[in-house]
């Protein structure tokens, strides 16, 4: 089923106001608690294809925010085109999607983050601050971290 918005401890909202219901029309939307739409990233791969057995962070300046500190969760972090930044409502300047491994979107930043505890906050906050690997066993050291 696809448009139904997932509120829970495990998404942080932005209390921006969800999409106008369409009857029976999917509209894709990047809010937090919604599936990741799919889009290109690139000729030969999709927004779908970042998504596994870890957290997922779409920006569009990579840099930035892999200064951030996510251990021990485990978290790929890939690069948005500014052409996205518009659709997904995040600043082309460094805003992000944080996607959890099921492809629902956890967060979303609009701007890029002001301290370097930003991102860990979030995981610490959706996770209840327990690493787990997508089939629900803890994470033993050395099998966590950003990659």
């Amino acid at each position: 089923m696809l448009g139904p918005t997932y509120r829970s401890g495990a998404v942080l909202s932005d209390h921006s106001a969800p999409p106008e219901p369409a009857d029976t029309e999917y509209v894709p939307t990047a809010e937090p608690g919604r599936r990741m739409p799919h889009h290109w990233l690139a000729p030969d791969r999709s927004t779908l294809d970042t998504f596994g057995e870890w957290f997922t962070l779409l920006t569009t300046d990579p840099a930035r925010w892999r200064q951030q500190t996510a251990e021990p969760w485990p978290l790929r972090i890939e690069a948005l085109s500014g052409e996205h930044a518009g659709v997904y409502r995040v600043s082309p300047h460094g805003g992000a999607l944080l996607v959890r491994p099921d492809g629902h979107i956890a967060a979303r930043w609009d701007e890029p983050p002001t301290n370097g505890s930003t991102l860990h906050h979030a995981l610490t906050a959706i996770t209840a601050g327990t690493p787990r690997r997508a089939d629900g066993r803890r994470h033993r050291d050395g099998l966590s971290g950003a990659r």
